[in-house]
């Protein structure tokens, strides 16, 4: 009895590796069947039996790409594109961002007008494989994508701080980033809310006041002054007939109005102009150098400085000065941009603009016709019309704008379109 349960054991055993022996031997068969079948079925839109096989194929061969890809080509022909999108992923992370399915996925995105969804996912996918080149290719082509806010002005500044003045009708106001407006275009000339500042200058009928967030007037001088500036720090520069001097927070003088021009005060540094001569002062109202300068370049709320480092002239070109008031270059350029950031500024040198470090070196040649600041990660430059390079001289956005500011923090910047100006917002910057 014992001996024949032994061998009833052992046939048992025996049919048992013959039948895996059998299923090993036969996947591979089975298998090509499967996706020989599904692909013919897909082939013919019977998308049901396609499916069926394609999910046979799988418990054959549940590593195989073709039978998700498979699978996931049903969804997408079905109309379920949810699925879709969710069987992309999950081969996308199975297969460490296979560059076939990073392709497919792309291409879906794109081709329904996704762009959000397909920067965020390349953004995503370039931290994760930065050394693939279908990521890359992707990665570097939405770089140049933007959508434009639904705004059109007569003119609008650089964004600061969230905010620009713009021009309408002949009157200026204030918008938001987005395109919205703050303060409504009722002014002569508008400043903006900088750096956390709940107060922005305005000028209306000669005089100028301080409004703020909700458009309202927020602070009127008892003076009667022609200009205020934007309210940086506890020295704002300020005129009244026709001399400049600097205010207080409160928009009172804390200095005689003794100059023909002056400067904000950014990071501690400013200048100002006498007897044709411009100076380098401190945010104490000491000087740093004596009036030696013939200008000092300035941008549009006169902000010479936003990192210690100001442009001045001397013997008829530019030079770069530090905030100890040491010349760091030679007087070797014939224009220039104020920085905007520790990354580089624009320089013209003859006819043509290139880009120089806070160190004074140039780090893109001197090559196009017009040139901005760089700001987070790009910098609008100018052949016939305005694009955007990044900081290895690529193009980021064809040169496709009659006029072209710098973009913000959240990729935001004021661009000309035929004959108004507008705001975009790019979907990748850094």
């Amino acid at each position: 009895m014992k001996k024949n349960l032994r061998l009833l054991i052992v046939a048992l055993l025996l049919l048992a590796w013959l039948a895996t022996v059998d299923a090993v031997v036969s996947a591979p068969v089975n298998y090509q069947n499967c996706m020989s079948k599904a692909d013919k079925a897909y082939g013919k839109e019977l998308y049901g039996e396609a499916l069926e096989n394609y999910q046979k194929a799988l418990e054959y061969r549940p590593d195989s790409m073709e039978a998700r890809i498979g699978t996931a080509n049903v969804y997408l022909s079905t109309g379920e594109d949810r699925k879709y999108i969710e069987e992309c992923e999950k081969i996308c992370e199975a297969y460490a961002g296979d560059e076939q399915i990073v392709e497919m996925l792309m291409e879906y995105y794109l081709e329904h007008n996704k762009v959000k969804e397909a920067v965020k996912k390349i953004v995503k996918l370039r931290e994760s494989y930065p050394e693939n080149e279908t990521v890359e290719r992707y990665y570097q082509s939405l770089r140049g994508r933007y959508e434009q806010k639904y705004c059109a002005y007569d003119y609008i500044s650089t964004i600061v701080s969230g905010y620009a003045a713009y021009e309408s009708a002949g009157s200026w106001g204030i918008i938001a980033e987005n395109g919205e407006v703050v303060v409504k275009n009722t002014g002569s000339s508008s400043g903006v809310f900088f750096s956390g500042s709940e107060m922005a200058p305005m000028t209306e009928n000669g005089k100028a006041y301080y409004v703020n967030k909700n458009g309202f007037k927020e602070r009127v001088p008892d003076e009667d002054f022609s200009y205020l500036g934007v309210a940086a720090g506890n020295k704002i520069p300020a005129a009244i007939n026709g001399k400049y001097g600097y205010v207080n927070q409160k928009a009172e003088p804390v200095c005689e109005f003794q100059w023909e021009d002056a400067t904000a005060i950014v990071s501690k540094l400013g200048a100002v102009k006498k007897d044709g001569k411009w100076a380098i002062i401190n945010d104490r109202l000491e000087f740093v150098t004596d009036y030696i300068y013939e200008d000092i370049i300035y941008d549009e709320n006169r902000i010479c400085s936003v990192n210690g480092l100001i442009w001045a002239k001397k013997g008829g070109k530019y030079c770069l000065v530090n905030k100890e008031g040491t010349e760091i270059t030679g007087n070797l350029y014939d224009d220039a941009r104020p920085f905007l950031s520790g990354q580089p500024t624009a320089v013209k040198k003859g006819l043509l603009w290139g880009f120089v470090d806070t160190n004074g070196e140039l780090v893109i040649e001197c090559m196009y016709q017009d040139a901005k600041p760089f700001r987070n990660g790009a910098a609008p430059v100018k052949t016939d019309l305005w694009g955007y390079i990044d900081r290895n001289g690529k193009t980021v956005i064809e040169e496709t704008f009659r006029d072209a500011t710098p973009i913000n923090k959240n990729g935001n910047a004021a661009v000309k379109i035929e004959d108004y100006w507008t705001i975009i917002r790019l979907y990748v910057f850094s």
